[in-house]
């Protein structure tokens, strides 16, 4: 351990931020990756947008009230907001009072999508309550209720896992009875995804079942053929997965043991499912599906309430007298039923009278039979006397010459009839409700009180088993609480056999190293702690790796098990693979439970708030925190635990502190100052100072000088620190605040603990938790403006207007759109060009564009990146370097780097990434000359050595050289509109053998878009290598033209324009033939056996292998479409881009890019 605190007490501020340059690398591919911002895929489009702005920079600008942004990232985040929503969400986001503002677009989205207020709340509960499960599709059921549960956590809705799972198990249908007890009944923990598990489960068992065909059936529900049957047990293959009588299927799944088996333990297994085990053999012999389950759902229900359409039956059964209008009684037939040797006396016959309103239904011949547990209508003898059935969407209805005589709604493959209004010959009104529906009467009218309380409010037919089968989905939601965590970890006795981890932050203010996270480490046999300060999140895995391996070297093994959070900087690939490898086991706590690492979250408490009292003793600057934890760690792991003789530094380290070592932090001394100017013999051999940490290994002290650096010394002497120093100083520096987020993702940590944040000690605690301030004396401040106390009324100029007031109201178009359709469109038009003048004349327009520099002059229009150059000079370190005249070494071939250069390089701890991905960015928009330096570059970031850093020195201190070269656009050469030229080296790359293509787009003579890459495929020709760039171009050039005539068109199409400019108005007025002409594509190349394989015909051997490919080329110079010509290779300006060029052949590139550079020899 005091070797890990040694190796990081060394200042930070000296290691490069490696994370730079890489985040302006990722920008492209991570913006590529986020899709339009739909109604329905906010969960999406948030996250990958957090995270691009979390990658820029600008996520916690963003959510801050208190920070304003810059002009450039404002103008940035608005294009960036702005292009990523589709039309619908554009009209009802985007505003005039928040169109010029980042962040106000930014809260509109969030208002809109995620806003905690009730009705959008409602709004997203409502969506996930009424979520329909179905049978024949439980895969998109599982991804629904997953969306729909993230949707609530946006929202702010944060249910306990255990009520959204009992909420999914409500949406079962009776057909899942089983799987929904043996989910609830199951010794694990009751969580959403163990719910999901146990569906998919049960669909791929479902699948994989082999379907049996059915036997007679003598009494069954009526269901059409092609709705998807149910498996039951009796339908089950011998190959079923699941547990059988005397038979146990370890591979069921990891927790059902054979000792917890019920097929081979019957006395283990509760009631209930001896019940359904007795039920289940009565009727094994019958193959009868449908009567099965009808006779379970019977027996769960209302008997006396149900009318179900049958299309096992062959009569009417009715079981009340009340339903006939004419009744005979006597001794009749009996009734077999789907049970063996199970039988119903019928008891009557007659006709059945059923009024729904004005809709009355008589029916003949039917059967009185009391001992039937339903009402059955015969289908079958419905269909006899010309009626029809059909289903649909959930519900069914039976007609007669078209008019309906019997409607309901199918539930569980029941077709269930509505109960009649009234009944009987007399109209005797139904009272059919089930028991269910009057207990949850009952309950909800005396305010959801439990139904024990509500005993004597029941009545009495009401059976016990159905006061304590009523459930209130309600309820279980709204008073639903944590359950207790009573389990203790038991404590190791071999020190550093077992340790907790876990991550502190992010912490504002970062330190003066830039560190923003504290890796807490806490070792449960001693109680040792040790806090390691971090710069990101992705430091956590080379931090932990270190420390294991330090203490492995010190102390002979590694720990057997690490416990942390399920946060993404613990699982990491290298991490986890390093723990493997070592045998290390990892304990994963679950997510929203903090207890199960009780042991972290309790050293989070214990360090944060020692820190928190060292700031207010100490008066020390808050971003000095990476010293004052270290300090602090070192304090409490003196303190011996009770019972326990020795410290747990005495434990792990093996020796024991000087009594007098320890000071308090702050506290001023006068160290010896051996940096003082030799020579001077009178002037003082000492200098003031104030202690902010330790070296235990040299039991010497880290001084905080006048100047502001930190000194270590073991020659010091401890002054006498005044007693009202705390109280006579204000410190208004920023507070010290550790933020922690509710909602874990894989690159927070899973849990915080609410003591992660320092709270304020300044006031009170309890309100204002969330600040903590501390006196400072050093560097005194102005004092903080004062609040306004006035009242700040909402805006009401977005609200609408009733529509009974809207005939006086005046209709402003709220968008361009809007403007350009309306009838008053030509005062629009108006109003925007004096808008435009305006602008122009005040020149007020933006300077940046995306971080370009933007100018404008008479004639043309200049783009550059000098702040993007200056910043990646500053990075490296080269500002004062000497310049070079070209991007790369000429006839240079790199090769990839050995493992001993490699190991070189990673010694001078340099982002090789980050410096490459600023010169793509650079390349990409405003410098070409580099792009073929850059793409060569780019293919060694795997695995860089030496000589390929100082080529990328190499191509920094040429842009330092031409850090003045300007994109240039204006109208160089009128005549040609389209000109593309294109070169291509042949098998130059010395492992691949492959070739380099590049080509240059010029628009009247200005160069508009360029490309340097390796081709893909191995060429077996020059002519064939020269034939790619030039097929890649043509297709640029295809695209450019069909944008020149889109934009042409429109413009002429959508206003009118007066000029004065008379060859302006000639080239506005060309005939068909010489605009056609004027648009089409000039290209040249440098291969003659190219040139010819273009315009003539025949075949050659050398090049037969590409004729397929030069046919559509062929055809576009048929068509007039293209022009190649054919230049010298001295002429051919997209050299450069192929290969690393001398310096005469650079400029030929520079001269278009900016006629006005000149590049001198540096």
């Amino acid at each position: 351990m005091a070797d890990a605190n040694n190796t990081n007490a060394q200042p930070a501020a000296a290691r490069p931020n490696q994370s730079d340059g890489f985040r302006q690398a990722m920008l492209k591919t991570a913006l590529e990756t986020i899709p339009q911002l739909t109604e329905e895929n906010y969960p999406i489009w948030k996250d990958k947008m957090e995270a691009l702005l979390e990658l820029r920079g600008l996520l916690t600008t963003l959510n801050s009230p208190a920070r304003v942004l810059f002009s450039d990232d404002n103008a940035e985040l608005k294009l960036l907001l702005i292009s990523k929503m589709d039309s619908v969400t554009h009209n009802n986001v985007v505003t005039s009072d928040n169109r010029d503002s980042a962040k106000a677009l930014w809260q509109s989205i969030k208002e809109r999508f995620a806003s905690s207020q009730s009705s959008n709340r409602a709004r997203v509960f409502n969506n996930f309550l009424y979520l329909v499960f179905r049978e024949d599709n439980i895969e998109q059921f599982v991804t629904e209720t997953k969306v729909a549960i993230k949707k609530l956590v946006d929202v702010g809705i944060d249910l306990p896992q255990d009520v959204l799972a009992y909420l999914i198990l409500f949406k079962f249908p009776t057909t899942l009875h089983s799987l929904k007890r043996q989910v609830m009944h199951s010794d694990k923990e009751l969580t959403v995804q163990f719910v999901c598990n146990h569906l998919t489960q049960y669909n791929n068992e479902a699948k994989a079942e082999t379907k049996e065909d059915s036997g007679t059936t003598d009494a069954a529900l009526f269901s059409s053929k092609d709705k998807r049957k149910n498996n039951s047990r009796s339908t089950k293959t011998k190959n079923s997965n699941r547990c059988t009588q005397n038979y146990h299927n370890p591979k069921q799944d990891e927790n059902h043991t054979a000792d917890s088996c019920w097929h081979l333990h019957p006395d283990k297994a509760p009631d209930w499912w001896k019940e359904d085990q007795a039920k289940w053999k009565a009727s094994k012999s019958e193959s009868n599906y449908f009567m099965s389950l009808l006779t379970l759902w019977v027996e769960r229900g209302d008997n006396k309430s149900r009318i179900i359409l049958d299309s096992g039956a062959s009569a009417h059964i009715f079981n009340d007298k009340r339903f006939f209008s004419q009744l005979t009684l006597g001794m009749f037939e009996e009734i077999k039923t789907g049970k063996e040797d199970a039988t119903l006396p019928i008891k009557g016959k007659g006709s059945v009278r059923m009024r729904w309103g004005d809709r009355v239904l008589e029916l003949k011949n039917c059967l009185y039979v009391p001992d039937i547990v339903i009402n059955l209508v015969s289908a079958g003898n419905l269909d006899q006397n010309g009626c029809k059935i059909h289903s649909e969407s959930g519900r069914f209805s039976v007609k007669k010459n078209g008019i309906s005589v019997l409607e309901g709604k199918v539930v569980g493959n029941l077709y269930t009839v509505e109960n009649p209004t009234s009944i009987g010959s007399t109209d005797k009104e139904a009272h059919y409700s089930p028991s269910g529906d009057h207990i949850k009467e009952i309950h909800e009218s005396y305010g959801h009180a439990s139904i024990q309380r509500l005993s004597q409010m029941i009545p009495s037919q009401i059976t016990n088993r159905e006061k304590q089968e009523f459930q209130c989905k309600s309820c279980v939601v709204s008073k639903i609480t944590k359950k207790p965590f009573k389990l203790t970890s038991q404590t190791v006795k071999k020190p550093w056999e077992r340790i907790h981890l876990d991550l502190i932050g992010p912490i504002k203010p970062q330190s003066l190293g830039r560190h923003k996270y504290i890796l807490s480490v806490t070792d449960n046999a001693t109680g040792y702690l040790a806090g390691f300060p971090l710069v990101h999140k992705s430091d956590t895995s080379e931090a932990l790796i270190n420390l294991l391996e330090n203490e492995k070297r010190r102390l002979g093994y590694f720990p057997s098990q690490i416990c942390s959070d399920g946060g993404g900087e613990f699982l990491g690939t290298r991490l986890v693979q390093f723990l493997k490898h070592n045998h290390i086991k990892q304990l994963i706590s679950e997510p929203y439970h903090p207890e199960h690492n009780g042991r972290a979250e309790r050293a989070n408490r214990t360090i944060v708030e020692s820190m928190r009292a060292t700031f207010k003793a100490s008066n020390l600057k808050k971003n000095m925190w990476h010293y004052v934890v270290k300090s602090c760690c070192l304090a409490l792991n003196q303190i011996p635990k009770k019972s326990e003789e020795l410290s747990p530094w005495e434990v792990m380290q093996g020796y024991k502190l000087p009594n007098d070592y320890l000071k308090p932090l702050g506290n001023p001394v006068i160290y010896l100052n051996n940096r003082r100017k030799k020579g001077e013999k009178f002037s003082e051999k000492g200098a003031e100072g104030r202690l902010v940490g330790y070296n235990p290994a040299f039991r010497s002290y880290k001084i905080l000088a006048s100047d502001g650096s930190v000194v270590d010394s073991k020659h010091v002497q401890f002054l006498k620190k005044l007693d009202d120093q705390t109280s006579t100083t204000i410190d208004i520096e920023e507070p010290l605040t550790v933020e922690s987020n509710d909602e874990p993702s894989d690159e927070e940590s899973e849990d915080h603990s609410p003591w992660t944040q320092i709270r304020n000690q300044e006031g009170n605690d309890d309100t204002n938790e969330g600040e903590a301030q501390t006196p400072e004396n050093q560097t005194p401040a102005p004092e903080p403006a004062q609040q306004p106390t006035t009242r700040i009324l909402r805006d009401r100029s977005t609200l609408r207007p009733p529509m009974r007031y809207g005939f006086h109201h005046y209709y402003e178009p709220k968008t361009f759109e809007g403007a350009m359709r309306c009838n008053e469109d030509d005062k629009w038009l108006e109003a925007i060009g004096k808008e435009i003048d305006s602008i122009e004349s005040h020149k007020v327009c933006p300077n940046t564009i995306l971080g370009i520099k933007y100018e404008r002059t008479s004639d043309a229009i200049l783009l550059s990146n000098p702040k993007h150059i200056e910043h990646g000079l500053e990075e490296l370190g080269l500002l004062d370097a000497r310049p070079t005249s070209i991007p790369l070494t000429p006839n240079k071939h790199l090769k990839d780097a050995d493992d001993e250069e490699f190991e070189a390089f990673k010694r001078l701890n340099i982002n090789y990434r980050s410096a490459v991905g600023l010169l793509n960015y650079i390349s990409m928009h405003t410098r070409p000359d580099i792009s073929f330096a850059v793409s060569s570059l780019a293919r060694f970031s795997t695995k860089p050595g030496i000589q390929h850093w100082h080529e990328v020195k190499k191509v920094w201190l040429y842009l330092k050289h031409t850090k003045d070269l300007k994109l240039t656009l204006k109208v160089k050469n009128p005549d040609k509109l389209l000109e593309i030229y294109s070169d291509a080296t042949w098998g130059d790359d010395p492992k691949t053998r492959t070739s380099q293509s590049g080509y240059l787009c010029y628009l009247y003579g200005s160069l508009i878009s360029w490309n340097s890459c390796r081709q893909r495929n191995i060429t077996y020709s020059s002519t064939e290598a020269e034939l790619n760039p030039l097929v890649d171009s043509f297709h640029e050039g295809t695209w450019l033209r069909s944008l020149l005539s889109d934009i042409w068109r429109t413009e002429a199409n959508a206003v009118t324009h007066f000029i004065d400019d008379q060859d302006l108005d000639e080239r506005l007025h060309l005939s068909d033939e010489d605009f056609a002409e004027l648009l089409k594509t000039t290209h040249y190349i440098d291969n003659k056996g190219l040139d010819d394989k273009l315009k003539k015909f025949g075949s050659n051997p050398k090049t037969r292998h590409i004729d397929l490919k030069t046919k559509g080329i062929r055809q576009e110079i048929k068509n007039n479409n293209i022009k190649v010509v054919l230049i010298k290779t001295e002429d051919m300006i997209a050299d450069s881009m192929t290969k690393a060029s001398p310096i005469n052949v650079v400029l030929k590139l520079t001269n278009t890019i900016d006629p006005t550079f000149t590049n001198k020899k540096a």
